[in-house]
């Protein structure tokens, strides 16, 4: 019998026609150039498959161990004349070339055959890269993350966020480090009722062990559950260890790399809080290492059923420009949350997060032409700052200079 192997993305799965097949993960190298595996070990009886081998970390450099288990599953089921030493030597055959040899280079060209990155979600998700969403406590980062698994998974074409809703239904994973099943179900709920885009599903897994060490699991449940997206939930306890470590961040990233789908990450913001531009919470690599990531802010009154939050770019992929913030108002009642955009100017602290020429666009917008020292006193920016977003401005030809030192924004329709 010759077998066949699939790739999964929890392993393997090789067949023996229709009489044996074996799933093989939780590869290892050893420093001694042993690899072991998890195996297990399946035999048709009559049409029914039965275990022969329940799944156990084997050591397949090791000839003693093949024939062990070669014995071991021939004393279970030794009829239909199986080879079962061939069988076990094949498998450990296919499983090291595999393992050993890794992904098969292959040449690239540049042409007119050549596709741009997709998007599940424009701007907020790329497809098969790793999102993130970063924010203080509170700042509806999670709830955001669960309203656009709830517009890709129906799909919600006429949501009230004016988001483009892929054109398929996607399976989406959501990886609890941070809350129960229970909570997660809730905010489902309330989201539900207040956006009236008829019942969703996702499928839930809560998980204590960092991603590095459960990523073989994990795998798993993205090959049961067909998932298209997995939402982590969140950064920092996926990671495991000190944050500001660098083996965490590298090893997080690494393990991410093998689930082999689109991700989309929730993580805290840098304590600093003089800082106008926040960053990930951690390391420099979980910011070096995502490629597009969103902060999250809010404003919010104590007491208040309403909160406005702000979106704003922190980093592109790279093949696409920073996007433009966006801001929405969120209304929340004990069983529903309701969420409509709304723009960013509503808030003071969002326009102070906004690039010194966007701020000064918006002032001149709003109050006509304005001298320098007007344009600084109203916008709360650097002389230094506005000398260089001046010349920016007026060398993409979006204001002009006025008699009396004013300056005034350009018509140009």
């Amino acid at each position: 019998m010759k077998p066949e192997l699939t790739e999964l993305s929890a392993g393997y799965l090789i067949e023996w026609d229709d009489q044996v097949r074996a799933n093989a993960n939780s590869f290892k190298l050893h420093s001694d150039g042993r690899i072991t595996a998890e195996i297990s070990i399946e035999a048709n009886y009559g049409g029914s498959w039965q275990h022969i081998k329940k799944p156990a970390i084997i050591n397949l450099s090791s000839d003693i161990t093949r024939k062990r288990l070669a014995n071991d599953c021939s004393e279970r089921h030794g009829g239909n004349n199986l080879d079962w030493y061939a069988i076990i030597e094949q498998l450990s055959d296919k499983i090291i070339t595999k393992h050993k040899t890794g992904e098969e280079a292959c040449e690239l060209s540049s042409g007119s055959g050549s596709k741009p990155p997709e998007y599940i979600m424009e701007p907020f998700i790329v497809k098969n890269y790793p999102n993130v969403f970063f924010g203080d406590p509170g700042s509806f980062k999670s709830n955001f993350a669960m309203v656009l698994c709830m517009i890709a998974s129906l799909p919600y074409h006429d949501n009230p966020l004016n988001l483009d809703a892929p054109d398929d239904p996607l399976k989406i994973l959501w990886l609890d480090w941070e809350t129960d099943r229970q909570t997660v179900e809730w905010a489902m709920t309330r989201l539900e009722n207040g956006l009236k885009p008829g019942i969703f599903f996702i499928q839930y897994r809560k998980c204590v062990y960092p991603l590095k060490q459960d990523v073989e699991q994990i795998k798993t449940s993205i090959d049961k559950t067909g998932a298209d997206l997995v939402v982590i939930d969140s950064l920092g306890l996926a990671s495991g260890g000190e944050p500001k470590e660098t083996e965490p961040a590298l090893s997080f990233f690494q393990a991410l790399r093998q689930l082999k789908t689109t991700s989309l990450i929730i993580g805290h913001n840098s304590k600093n809080k003089e800082e106008k531009t926040k960053s990930i919470y951690g390391n420099m690599y979980y910011t070096a290492l995502a490629r597009n990531i969103w902060e999250a802010r809010k404003v919010a009154e104590p007491g208040e059923d309403e909160i406005d939050i702000a979106l704003f770019h922190r980093k592109s992929p790279p093949f696409s420009k920073i996007q433009k913030p966006f801001g929405y108002k969120v209304f929340f009642n004990f069983d529903s949350i309701t969420i409509s955009p709304q723009d960013i100017t509503t808030a003071r602290e969002f326009v102070s997060q906004l690039s010194n020429n966007a701020q000064i666009e918006m002032f001149l917008k709003e109050e006509g032409p304005a001298s320098k020292q007007q344009i600084l006193e109203g916008t709360g920016i650097t002389d230094a700052n506005f000398r260089q977003a001046i010349k920016r401005l007026k060398t993409k030809d979006k204001v002009v200079h006025l008699p009396g030192d004013n300056w005034g924004l350009k018509y140009n329709g």
